[in-house]
């Protein structure tokens, strides 16, 4: 049994991460390979102007990987003119039936199943430990650089989430004040009732209802409210009235404040004291810091979003729970400023296995 996905296999081969050099055809070539070729994520080959020695000869053009050789046939490749650039048929396993191009040409398939590394099954698999889970501590330094990455992809991410809040850039002051209400109702919210928690301070600011009581009931009977869910602290009465109490603040500051005082003292006059000091400083760090970032951005003011960008790389925030749970341990040998890096790298690269993105995985297939 393979035990790993195609996208797998495609990711190691991209890498360049396999000794490709000295196999053998089923035509009984022998097959060098001087260059992977460039993943082609389009349709066709899945790998475009490879170089190939056959037997000495060099020859350039796609390589086609399959899990089964079968696969060829399976999924239409003898008849489409597309394929017909392809030079060479790779898999895991031996091939019962010659690979034949549309134009009638047989290419050499190579069985490569004793040079794949090991640990490929875990980079298929969601319910194992991460593939490089055993070499982490040994290559820490590969850890903590890409996490300083994932960090800033952190950054523009939610700066991103800002943007995309932005209805009119020619009153970025009143925007951004939006966008950070509703960010921060998010926060309130999470993890139950995030997008209820969001969609009600859409309408919260769109309504202006500033002084807590009656309006709030008929927002808690739209569908989508998880009443009971949290601890007693987050649940959505309590969240709401806080959420009132930061609308309430957030309308009556002066928009010069915004560029005109740090981002600590900003976050005093908005964030209402019954809000904890964990969600507080989720807050700041996930909202306040990237809409300062994106307004002073906005604004020309190159030094302010400079100096924003660097107190988000300096600040420290501790990864999501499950974040945590994948990399256990080693969450503690890792430098703190790097964890809030962990939470972008566990979703967007550790879960979907883009090991091939990452410097650990990188230097783990060579």
């Amino acid at each position: 049994m393979i035990g790993y996905s195609e996208h797998a296999f495609q990711q190691v081969w991209s890498n360049s991460a396999l000794r490709l050099t000295g196999l053998h055809s089923d035509m009984g070539q022998t097959i060098d390979i001087i260059d992977n070729g460039q993943w082609n994520h389009l349709g066709g080959p899945d790998f475009l102007d490879a170089h190939i020695l056959i037997d000495g000869t060099l020859f350039r053009g796609g390589i086609e990987l399959h899990l089964k050789p079968s696969e060829w046939y399976a999924h239409g490749h003898h008849l489409d003119t597309a394929y017909n650039c392809v030079v060479l048929h790779a898999s895991p396993m031996p091939a019962k039936r010659s690979i034949v191009r549309s134009d009638g040409t047989r290419i050499p398939h190579v069985n490569i199943e004793r040079i794949l590394p090991s640990w490929l099954p875990l980079a298929t698999s969601r319910n194992s430990a991460l593939p490089c889970i055993s070499t982490i501590l040994s290559n820490m330094d590969a850890l903590n650089a890409q996490l300083q990455i994932a960090g800033a992809r952190y950054f523009e991410e939610l700066a991103e989430r800002h943007i995309s809040l932005i209805r009119d850039p020619n009153n970025p002051s009143a925007e951004i004040l939006r966008s950070i209400f509703i960010r921060s109702c998010s926060v309130l919210g999470a993890p139950a009732n995030r997008d209820s928690m969001t969609e009600a301070a859409i309408a919260l600011w769109d309504r202006r209802l500033c002084a807590s009581g009656n309006e709030s009931i008929s927002l808690f009977q739209t569908a989508g409210w998880r009443l009971n869910s949290g601890r007693p602290y987050s649940r959505p009465h309590i969240r709401m009235t806080q959420a009132y109490a930061l609308l309430d603040n957030i309308l009556q500051l002066n928009p010069s404040l915004l560029l005109g005082t740090s981002a600590k003292e900003l976050m005093w006059q908005i964030i209402p004291p019954t809000v904890g000091a964990q969600t507080t400083n989720v807050i700041f760090k996930t909202v306040l810091l990237p809409a300062l970032w994106v307004y002073a951005t906005l604004k020309g003011e190159v030094n302010i979003s400079a100096q924003v960008r660097l107190q988000w790389d300096e600040s420290t925030l501790p990864p999501s729970p499950s974040a945590s749970m994948a990399f256990g341990a080693i969450v503690k040998s890792i430098d703190k400023k790097n964890h809030k890096g962990l939470t972008w790298q566990q979703r967007n690269l550790c879960l979907k296995r883009e090991c091939s993105s990452c410097r650990v995985g990188i230097r783990m297939m060579n």
